[in-house]
């Protein structure tokens, strides 16, 4: 899910739109978009390994994915509540023995 979507979600009211620069400041946004990118593109932000990359991004990394997390399972539990049990008359018969 693009991270404009994921932000969108989490604050939009009941069918109506919304501002997201009226939330989140710009620096917020631009590590919303570097994760996005450094994962759609499987690279690190800076040249390097992981222990070369600077605290500040992954940090702000781990805070944005674990949200990203939450807003999943969220869905996921609404989505599961959703689904219909099966009930008695929808389960399917069983075959009688043959011989």
């Amino acid at each position: 899910m693009p991270s404009f979507e994921f932000i969108q979600a989490l604050i939009k009211p009941a069918n109506k739109e919304v501002c997201l620069t009226a939330f989140i400041d710009e620096s917020l946004a631009e590590f919303i978009e570097l994760e996005s990118a450094c994962k759609e593109y499987k690279i690190l932000p800076q040249g390097g390994g992981l222990l070369d990359q600077l605290a500040i991004y992954l940090d702000a990394f781990q805070v944005i994915r674990g949200e990203k997390v939450k807003y999943e399972n969220k869905r996921n539990k609404e989505a599961m509540a959703n689904i219909k049990k099966p009930t008695s008359e929808s389960k399917p018969k069983r075959a009688g023995r043959l011989g």
